[in-house]
């Protein structure tokens, strides 16, 4: 009669034909892929080395062959892991962009670090992701021109094997108002801001289409987006367009399983210089007007992006998650004239 051998799954085992002394030679569980292998040969027989070998082949095999889980299913119990993932974020040298960079490779996500002329910086991030044993490639774009934007993704895919995650995080600042505004410094704000956001949510998402595994889009939105501020014309209209262009992606990319979300960082650190073309002048040691009584940390907007990214927001999209202290929240009158 066949036997199966105490403690073997049923999945896949090996059974014997015949009653004959036997010892498991070894006994494979791959808990990721729902697979156990149990391998049998008779004691100092000659085909014990034959076997051993069958079993590495088989192993070799499972883990290069695995299938990944649908990009916008939600494991059980929940995760935030990024395994087998790739992300491209734009902005990423400094700031918040860094430490987006460096929150993703720890979570497993295999990093691309895209800049504009700050290469020193980008491979700076680079290293450090290296250094802790993650894997990253820092490519320039210029994410105002599209042929660029579309060399970085196909330079993305090629290099790492897929895009599943994309972060429109990059960014330019102008503090002028209605009055003082130039024409040429409004385009230039809104180029890299509204431009840069749709081209490369574009080849992103046509990727992750092609692909068919689903994705994640997270953009970079602004308190100044929501709120009116004298000044800052071009970056908070720019901001708020932002907003709404993630409303209109997720609606659109939703049956494709690719989900669109923003975060609204406020100023974030005790420098202004975060943002290309803001003051440098740096800022008062506490808030007047934040709530939960400090300035914003780029980690904090970094976490709140790993959850958008995550399959942990499955079914998440078209929503804003504001990372401010509670600024936002406050009622007008509350805010006063200070510093935000």
């Amino acid at each position: 009669m066949p036997s199966r051998v105490s403690g073997a799954s049923p999945i896949a085992c090996f059974r014997l034909s015949r009653a004959r002394p036997v010892s498991v030679v070894s006994v494979t569980v791959f808990p990721f892929c729902g697979f156990t292998k149990c391998i049998v040969c008779r004691e100092g027989s000659a085909g014990f080395s034959h076997t051993m070998s069958r079993l590495l082949y088989t192993m070799s095999q499972l883990l290069m062959a695995s299938p990944r889980a649908p990009f916008g299913s939600r494991r059980e119990g929940g995760t935030l892991n990024l395994a087998g993932r790739v992300a491209v974020v734009t902005g990423a040298y400094r700031g918040i962009g860094r430490a987006i960079c460096l929150r993703l490779a720890r979570e497993g996500a295999r990093v691309v670090v895209a800049h504009l002329s700050d290469g020193e910086e980008a491979e700076a991030v680079v290293e450090k992701i290296r250094q802790d044993g993650g894997a990253a490639f820092a490519q320039r774009a210029d994410v105002t021109i599209g042929s660029q934007v579309e060399e970085l993704i196909d330079v993305a895919g090629r290099r790492f094997g897929s895009v599943d995650i994309l972060v429109n995080n990059a960014a330019v600042n102008n503090e002028d108002g209605i009055l003082e505004m130039e024409y040429e410094k409004w385009k230039w704000v809104q180029s890299v801001i509204m431009d840069g956001t749709m081209l490369c949510s574009q080849q992103a998402a046509r990727r992750m289409v092609a692909q068919g595994d689903g994705g994640a889009i997270v953009n970079t939105a602004s308190s100044t987006g929501h709120r009116g501020k004298a000044g800052f014309l071009a970056y908070s209209a720019s901001k708020g367009a932002v907003l709404q262009m993630t409303r209109s992606m997720a609606i659109q990319l939703a049956h494709h399983s690719i989900r669109v979300n923003s975060i609204t960082p406020t100023q974030t650190g005790l420098s202004r210089a975060t943002t290309p073309g803001g003051s440098s002048a740096p800022r008062s040691a506490k808030p007047k007007n934040i709530p939960l009584g400090r300035w914003g940390e780029p980690a904090d907007q970094a976490q709140a992006v790993l959850f958008l990214a995550s399959p942990n927001s499955s079914f998440i999209t078209g929503e804003n998650i504001n990372v401010d202290g509670g600024l936002l929240a406050l009622f007008p009158s509350e805010r006063g004239a200070g510093e935000v």
